[in-house]
């Protein structure tokens, strides 16, 4: 990529989702970043003969259509990064939350930064507000660098405490790597820990310069679904926790327990 080239900017968007976009264009072209809409696929038009053209191993059966069409909708992405022999993209959903951080960001890699990524890594640019998750996650001190104003460290603890999809950057051979697994068998777009334990992705790095509204039932199915289900797993752990008392104090160890393993260079 030659530094006269915009590194590509894709925004995954329903087409009947016109407030959204109309929301981010505005904001990308006052920003002066050119990006390009991916029609994504619509959960509520997926037919039976489309669902039964999708291998779904047995124990995603319960996946709802709103996590299906997701999935489906980054592939396109993936595909069109192929199709056009793209080295690096940006993938953004319509309700990614963008300042003039991403404005930097993108004019850095457009004129050579990209050189720091690695090919085999998945960069999250933000989206994390609102999940539980988010307090589990331990990033490196050490192994960390600076493109434009936002800083990715490493995540040293772990892929399954990240999710969505919200905002991220891949390379033209991760996306390669991930269409072959999505061939051999559905996986949720933001599937990023079982991914990472197959070594289709060898690790990620982490920055928040993109925000992500709050999810709410009347602003995201997917979302509720998922907070839903996210709820579900948590009361089994709280019913494991002996104590209000024990659990303050396995807190407590879980912060010394992220600061360690941020010390950690790998």
């Amino acid at each position: 990529m030659n530094k006269h080239t915009q590194i590509p900017v894709f925004i995954v968007s329903l087409k009947r989702d016109t407030e959204r976009r109309e929301i981010i264009s505005d904001v990308l072209n006052q920003l002066d970043v050119n990006f390009q809409f991916i029609d994504a696929v619509d959960g509520k038009l997926l037919s039976a003969e489309d669902l039964a053209s999708i291998h779904i191993p047995e124990e995603k059966a319960g996946a709802s259509l709103g996590e299906i069409a997701c999935s489906l909708s980054h592939q396109l992405v993936y595909q069109c990064m192929v199709d056009h022999s793209l080295p690096w993209a940006v993938i953004l959903e319509d309700d990614a939350i963008i300042d003039e951080r991403f404005k930097d960001l993108v004019d850095s890699l457009s004129v050579g930064e990209v050189k720091k990524f690695n090919s085999d890594h998945v960069y999250i640019l933000g989206g994390q507000e609102g999940l539980s998750s988010r307090k589990r996650i331990s990033l490196s001190f050490f192994n960390r660098f600076n493109i434009g104003k936002a800083c990715f460290r490493k995540l040293i603890y772990k892929p399954s405490k990240i999710f969505r999809t919200c905002c991220y950057i891949v390379s033209r051979p991760m996306s390669e790597k991930l269409i072959t697994e999505f061939s051999r068998g559905f996986y949720f777009a933001d599937s990023w820990c079982p991914l990472h334990k197959k070594k289709i992705i060898k690790g990620y790095y982490l920055t928040e310069i993109i925000g992500h509204p709050l999810a709410t039932a009347e602003n995201s199915h997917l979302e509720r679904y998922r907070l839903e289900r996210q709820a579900e797993e948590d009361s089994v752990v709280q019913r494991r926790e002996k104590s209000k008392v024990e659990s303050t104090v396995a807190f407590a160890f879980l912060q010394v327990r992220r600061f360690l393993r941020s010390c950690r260079y790998n």
